[in-house]
This record gives structure tokens, sequence and C-alpha cells, in this order.
């Protein structure tokens, strides 16, 4: 498990769980908030977890899942989730999602 802090919020993302499809990388990580975050028509939060699946030799991503929690580190009750995959989309330079795809990736 790997951490990091981006201002008002704290990540942290677990050694890749599974691999596919020989490039292919699925993975979780989690966005903890310092401040409760709100989407619309939902309570508010305070972490959210997501699914993500890695093309390494394609460099794109796409989410497969999440889950909203109501208290910090996913403690405090659900709130929201979804378990539809979003379509593939090309890796942001310099953003929170390369350094997952990164951190997935790097052993391939």
């Amino acid at each position: 498990m790997a951490a990091g802090r981006d201002g008002p919020k704290t990540f942290s993302y677990a050694k890749p769980t599974s691999m596919t499809h020989g490039d292919i990388v699925t993975m979780w990580h989690m966005v903890d908030f310092n401040k409760p975050q709100s989407m619309p028509g939902k309570s508010q939060f305070l972490s959210l977890q997501i699914r993500e699946e890695f093309n390494c030799r394609d460099r794109v991503s796409r989410k497969l899942g999440y889950y909203v929690d109501h208290g910090n580190m996913a403690k405090g009750g659900e709130v929201d989730r979804d378990t539809n995959p979003n379509k593939w989309e090309p890796v942001a330079p310099k953003s929170l999602v390369e350094i997952l795809w990164k951190h997935a990736c790097e052993d391939l």
C-alpha cells in the first residue's frame, strides 16, 4: 500500500491485484478527503474507493466501479456505488491516474 497527499485529499493505492489479458492490470485505490464532498442528489461523503483497469501497452485506463462512503478511510457507511465500467480513456500526463498507471504497470 502506498499513499500520497494532494492538497485537500489523501490518496492510497494497493498493489495491482490481477492481470487479465497480458498488458491489462486491475487495481483498487482510495481518495480520502479532509472536508465533506457532495454529489448531486446524494449525501455528503469523505472517501471514495475506485476499481481501475489499466492497459499498460496502450496507456489508457477506465474505471470499473466505485464506492462512496460517509466516513474517512471508507468507515461510516456507503453513500453510493456504481459497478458499470467506463469507456477507455488516455492517461493524462501529470495526473493521479498517471501515477496509478505507472504503479500498476511498473513490473510488466
